[in-house]
C-alpha cells in the first residue's frame, strides 16, 4: 500500500505526465518541458523538503529515471532549482547525486568549492574527501 507522502508525490507528477510514477525509465519518450519538471518536483521533494518519507521516496524515484536522459538534463535542472547558497539545499543535492548520478559529484563539489558561503565550502570539502576516501 501507497504511503500518503508518496501518494501525494505521484499525484503531482501525474498532473504532468498521466503514468509517469511507474514510467519513469521512460521519461526520454515525454517533451523535455515536461520531462524536466518532473525532475525538477522530484528535486524539489529531494532538496527542499525536511520531510524525511518526501527525501527519500523523492530519491528513489531520481534513481529510476533513464540513466541516459538524466545525463543530459540533471545539471540543467539542478542549476534552475536548487539554491546552490542555502546549506540544507546543497548538501541534499549531493546526497542525492552520490545516489542517482555519482558522476556528476565532483561537478557539484567543485560548484560549492568555489562558494562565497563558508558553510557551503565546508560541505564540499566533506563530500570531496568523502569521494577520496568514501568509508568516512
Amino acid at each position: 500500500m501507497m504511503s500518503d507522502y508518496e501518494q501525494c508525490i505521484k499525484n503531482e507528477l501525474e498532473t504532468i505526465i498521466p503514468e509517469i510514477y511507474d514510467n519513469l525509465n521512460n521519461i526520454n519518450g515525454y517533451s523535455n518541458d515536461r520531462a524536466e519538471k518532473i525532475l525538477r518536483i522530484l528535486l524539489e521533494y529531494s532538496c527542499l523538503s525536511q520531510n524525511h518519507a518526501n527525501i527519500t521516496i523523492s530519491r528513489e524515484l531520481i534513481c529510476k529515471i533513464n540513466v541516459e536522459w538524466l545525463k543530459s538534463h540533471y545539471k540543467e535542472v539542478a542549476i534552475s532549482t536548487i539554491n546552490f547558497n542555502d546549506d540544507w539545499e546543497y548538501r541534499r543535492l549531493l546526497e542525492v547525486i552520490d545516489e542517482s548520478m555519482p558522476d556528476y559529484l565532483k561537478w557539484a563539489i567543485n560548484i560549492g568549492k568555489g562558494s562565497n558561503n563558508e558553510e557551503i565550502r565546508e560541505i564540499s570539502l566533506e563530500f570531496e574527501e568523502y569521494l577520496v576516501n568514501p568509508q568516512v
